[in-house]
């Protein structure tokens, strides 16, 4: 069968053969059958999940070598922080991905929670792995749909703690920064063609062992916002090598020093307050 190899392994197949897809993958991967249950198999660039039919022409890919996020050694139930008829709010650690990646369904903060909570849960926003902290899951469509509004229109507030080694000056601060190509985000003062309008408030900023911690209110919701930010002040955050922090103190590529410490927001008549402290490293008590 004609294929090609790409990134990480990853092999694409056009079919000419008719079969179950499992068969027809064997012989090159015998692990096909964990493959498929770990959801790193497509057809058709759909995502396989379940026994699935072939024939001739369909395009396959398969990715072989699965990236792994440590899910194993985590309470997961312990991280929950509240539980709402229509979402939950969990404290995310760092290393974990919100949602299912490409390759891996199963190592998720999402299908974790699922399956400690016994519910069907749904992202509503995302917050980048390598940071912890407050994470909104719905239980229903509905508060996804409604919960999304209310962070598009600015009706939900989210407070980030910072750590940095030079301090940040208080106060608002907007940017502007590229909405195209791939991270590290580029931050500018000017606007231009292409690049959104980035704004976050610095509320606090007090000392913290060796470092200083912001808090951060974060008025837009962009990729990668605070890192750019403060790196483009001069103020990278430990951990954060793709924006020029270095290694320390417990902090790397995996666990940065960024933490979404609350989220505030009205539902059905009710004004919600959710907080939950970080647990930096020593260095940073």
């Amino acid at each position: 069968m004609p294929c090609s190899l790409g990134a990480n392994g990853v092999t694409h197949i056009l079919s000419e053969r008719e079969g179950w897809l499992h068969q027809i993958l064997a012989e090159n991967f015998p692990d096909i059958e964990s493959l498929i249950a770990f959801g790193g198999v497509y057809l058709n660039k759909k995502r396989v999940r379940a026994p699935a039919w072939v024939k001739p022409g369909d395009y396959l890919r398969v990715h072989p070598e699965p990236r792994r996020f440590s899910v194993e050694a985590i309470d997961w139930r312990a991280r929950v922080v509240h539980v709402h008829d229509d979402f939950v709010i969990l404290n995310k650690p760092a290393g974990i991905p919100v949602h299912a990646t490409l390759d891996n369904f199963h190592e998720n903060a999402v299908h974790q929670t699922s399956q400690a909570l016994h519910m069907e849960l749904l992202v509503t926003h995302r917050i980048d792995n390598a940071t912890s902290g407050l994470l909104v899951l719905a239980r229903t469509v509905s508060f996804q749909s409604r919960f999304n509004r209310m962070l598009a229109e600015r009706r939900a507030e989210k407070t980030y703690l910072a750590l940095t080694e030079t301090s940040v000056a208080l106060g608002p601060h907007k940017h502007f920064m590229e909405s195209w190509g791939r991270p590290p985000r580029v931050v500018h003062n000017d606007a231009g063609t292409g690049r959104w309008e980035i704004d976050l408030e610095v509320t606090g900023c007090e000392t913290r062992g060796d470092f200083f911690q912001s808090s951060i209110r974060l008025l837009s919701g962009k990729p990668h916002q605070i890192r750019a930010q403060f790196s483009f002040l001069g103020a990278p955050l430990p951990g954060d090598v793709l924006y020029g922090g270095i290694e320390t103190c417990g902090f790397h590529q995996e666990r940065i020093a960024l933490h979404s410490y609350s989220l505030r927001f009205s539902w059905k008549l009710q004004d919600l307050d959710f907080s939950c402290l970080p647990g930096w490293a020593p260095c940073a008590d």
